[in-house]
């Protein structure tokens, strides 16, 4: 048990509150609604494909999936509602956040205690106990945390941007860089599909402050011990060129393949995955892209 783990036990317990358990999370979409009054099915895991001509409000669709999915969205063009899964109690989803997002406590200040993700943040009073404020009559909506567990990607918006070293090495890894910077199972099958589909390698640049992923190999080796000099391999490092000023296909595509490989989001939204990509680098991709661990909806 980690730290941040005993210091949301001691919270609960000073509430009277049993922790949860994340295997018992399962978030997707069952179902979304047309407003022509068709029903959309989604599988409940791996991927769906929405297909169709130009111009026939696929790019809409999705838009709009994902504002209902995170509680937004009043103009519904195409979809009037949707049917979302949410499984797990209250307690689960703590659980679930406490292995995959930012728990900050203030032991000075523990009525602030909250969790952070991607932008999302929720404090811990009126999610996992009452908050004292509303005297104890609250019921959370568990659909609130939607923002935890959805990313939509836009076709035409894949830059690729670094990510900051995690504070602690007793901090989640929250960012896919940093992920990949902890696992190098993910980092070799990450190398191995890009690699299939653009015949490029990749290298996670992660000796400073900045997670940066570079094109090609460096011929320096990596220092193994705290006081070996890095400079001559870092700058070995540095001469590869980033993946951020890469080609259009190549940038889009891995914007793509990270949060797949990474597993960062249970519900990812893709639209036009194909997108600046070649006729045999699409087709490449369309063959990797069954090995997907989340439900997605993409055009």
């Amino acid at each position: 048990m980690t730290l941040r783990e005993t210091q949301l036990d001691d919270l609960l317990r000073t509430h009277g509150v049993e922790r949860g358990n994340a295997e018992n999370v399962k978030v997707g979409v069952k179902a979304a609604y047309m407003q022509s009054g068709d029903r959309v099915e989604f599988e409940p895991a791996g991927v769906t494909v929405i297909a169709g001509a130009n111009n026939c409000g696929k790019s809409t669709m999705l838009r709009e999936l994902n504002e209902q999915l995170l509680g937004g969205g009043n103009l519904r063009r195409i979809v009037g509602g949707l049917e979302r899964t949410m499984e797990g109690d209250v307690a689960d989803f703590g659980d679930w956040l406490i292995k995959h997002a930012q728990f900050f406590l203030d032991v000075n200040q523990p009525q602030g205690a909250q969790f952070q993700r991607f932008g999302q943040s929720v404090l811990v009073s009126g999610f996992l106990f009452p908050n004292p404020a509303t005297y104890g009559q609250t019921e959370f909506n568990k659909e609130s945390l939607s923002g935890f567990f959805v990313k939509y990607l836009p076709a035409g918006q894949r830059d690729i941007h670094p990510a900051q070293q995690k504070g602690t090495v007793l901090m989640p890894s929250t960012e896919p860089l940093q992920l990949l910077s902890e696992r190098k199972d993910l980092m070799d099958e990450l190398n191995a599909i890009t690699f299939k589909i653009l015949k490029k390698r990749l290298h996670l640049d992660d000796l400073n402050p900045q997670l940066f992923l570079r094109v090609g190999r460096p011929t320096v080796p990596r220092p193994e011990r705290q006081y070996e000099d890095p400079t001559a391999y870092q700058l070995d490092v540095e001469s590869l060129p980033l993946l951020s000023e890469q080609g259009d296909g190549m940038r889009s595509l891995l914007n793509i393949l990270i949060p797949l490989v990474t597993a960062t989001y249970p519900v990812l939204i893709i639209d036009e995955p194909e997108a600046f990509l070649h006729p045999p680098q699409a087709f490449a991709w369309a063959k990797c892209w069954g090995r997907s661990r989340q439900t997605n909806a993409h055009s």
